[in-house]
């Protein structure tokens, strides 16, 4: 009896392991529509987030959850000052901001954000 109840401990176990595998999402793709989402989600207005979107969605190669991260934390927070924004501030504030990045996606990401900022100005 008790390796019965063993075995169906660990059958559950794995089957837990293999849901939780499944059940994570895929990497959102850098889209006009995915960060047009993400900026509405703010609460913003739709004329900047649109600008925003259009400016940034060209980008193919940016990871698009940390770019949507650093356009809501910095463009729509401190406008055309992100134009400026420094790489090794983002890598800081990556745990506060939930997501991460290498330095090469830090820095494709800063470039897109510079982009997308000139529609604060």
């Amino acid at each position: 009896m008790r390796s019965v109840r063993a075995l169906t401990l660990v059958i559950s176990f794995v089957c837990i392991g293999f849901g939780g595998m499944a059940a994570q999402a895929p990497a959102p793709t850098p889209s006009e529509d995915y960060y047009l989402s993400e900026c509405f989600e703010t609460g913003h207005e739709i004329g900047i987030c649109r600008c925003i979107a259009a400016a940034m969605a060209p980008m193919k190669d940016a990871k698009a959850d940390l770019v949507a991260a650093l356009m809501k934390e910095y463009i729509l927070k401190e406008g055309d000052r992100a134009i400026e924004l420094d790489p090794a501030r983002v890598k800081q504030d990556l745990p506060r901001l939930n997501v991460t990045g290498t330095d090469a996606e830090i820095a494709r990401a800063v470039q897109v954000i510079a982009i997308g900022a000139k529609c604060q100005e």
